[in-house]
């Protein structure tokens, strides 16, 4: 993560309802590299949700722990 981007952010409920963008990055590009886009984004009230795919991404962290590079 790089910028004001935040893992497992917790989103203002107060602000009633919030489009949502999911963003996937094309083939082997890391989603680090579109961080202004998805900050642009994020700043006009979009949640945003970006994932690194297992294989594609420079190292993947599985939720037992295990790396994946």
């Amino acid at each position: 993560m790089s910028g004001n981007t935040t893992a497992n952010a917790d989103v203002d409920t107060t602000l009633g309802d919030l489009p949502l963008v999911v963003f996937s990055p094309g083939y082997l590009a890391p989603q680090f590299a579109y961080s202004a886009l998805t900050e642009d984004l994020a700043s006009r009230r979009d949640v945003v949700v970006s994932i690194d795919h297992t294989g594609e991404a420079l190292v993947t962290v599985e939720p037992d722990g295990t790396a994946v590079g």
